[in-house]
């Protein structure tokens, strides 16, 4: 809400095996991407995220998870 985003979703889960990211958030896009952010250590990351990625459009690389 403090970003002006309408088009939102929030859902909470369960473990997604990847229990050693956590905390983490799974972004999932209208075009089907989805980006995977873990070890979020504060605040101030996930806000990050918010206003980089779901504001901009531009995915927060340093903190994605990747995939080997």
């Amino acid at each position: 809400a403090e970003a002006g985003l309408t088009n939102v979703s929030l859902h909470q889960a369960g473990c997604a095996g990847l229990c050693e990211q956590e905390p983490m958030v799974t972004v999932q896009t209208a075009d089907g991407g989805v980006y995977r952010y873990g070890l979020l250590e504060d605040k101030a990351m996930v806000r990050e995220i918010v206003t980089r990625h779901l504001a901009a459009g531009e995915p927060v690389d340093a903190y994605l998870i990747k995939s080997a």
